[in-house]
């Protein structure tokens, strides 16, 4: 076995605990610019996260707002619908 062997001519020593093992594994397997791509990738989840946010509560606002802005309904298309049931139901519309 490779690592017996190495253990005995004196290149590497003896590992008698977990967190050895782990710090020798991650220094022999886990490139050393894992940590910092990680790091960066986190940023940039949390810049879109933190845009996303900020986007939400600038509508959020402006709903809230009485009269500066008008008033969008949230279910547009709901209305449409209401709108042309009433103009189908509508007796005056439907006469010939």
């Amino acid at each position: 076995n490779q690592y017996i062997r190495e253990v005995r001519e004196g290149s590497r020593r003896h590992i008698n605990i977990w967190l050895d093992l782990r710090r020798d594994l991650r220094t022999r397997f886990v490139p050393a610019s894992y940590a910092r791509d990680l790091v960066e990738e986190y940023f940039k989840e949390m810049g879109v996260a933190l845009m996303r946010a900020n986007y939400v509560k600038q509508l959020e606002l402006s709903h809230n707002q009485g009269g500066t802005r008008p008033r969008r309904d949230p279910n547009p298309t709901i209305l449409t619908i209401r709108k042309l049931r009433k103009r189908e139901s509508d007796p005056e519309k439907t006469r010939v």
